[in-house]
Parts: structure tokens; sequence; C-alpha cells
């Protein structure tokens, strides 16, 4: 862990004896040089293969060539969908 962290809250992920349940980390940043207090906004999604497109698709407009990218992410692997989000594959 990190020695800068104040605060941090802790969830553990099993993705099942046959790794059945995927995990992501969905990253919204706001980039803005005029604004010093960029906010960033962490979201957690995870189920199995089949029902992934659509719990992806309630966080963003992703397409299905990203929802393709994002499905074949292996563990620790990471895909920008745009210049603001980032999506981590953490199980």
């Amino acid at each position: 862990m990190a020695k800068s962290l104040i605060k941090s809250t802790r969830i553990h992920i099993y993705g099942g004896d046959s790794n059945e349940m995927m995990s992501y980390a969905l990253i919204g940043f706001n980039y803005s040089l005029q604004d010093p207090n960029n906010d960033s906004c962490l979201s957690l999604v995870r189920g199995n293969r089949e029902k992934m497109p659509r719990l992806l698709k309630q966080f963003g407009d992703f397409t299905e060539k990203d929802l393709k990218k994002i499905l074949n992410l292996k563990y620790k692997k990471q895909y920008w969908a745009d210049e603001y989000s980032l999506i981590v594959r953490i199980a």
C-alpha cells in the first residue's frame, strides 16, 4: 500500500474457482489545467462475461469495439477508452 494514503477502503474480490467472475475498475478523470480542484471517479464493475457488456454500458458510452477490447483484457491490464476514461482489469 502506498505510504501517502491517509484513508483507504478495502474491497476483496474473488473470481470464483474457475475465475468466471470478471472485475474492472473504471476510472474517470476530469483534467482541467484551469481548475485546481481536479476530480476523478472510480467505479467497480463485477460480473460474468455474458452480463459484462450490459453492466459496462451503465457507466459509459462504450462502442462494440471498446467492449470487445475490455472483455479481452487480461488481469492487471488496462485500456484507455478515451483521454479521460481508464479501464483496468482487476480480477
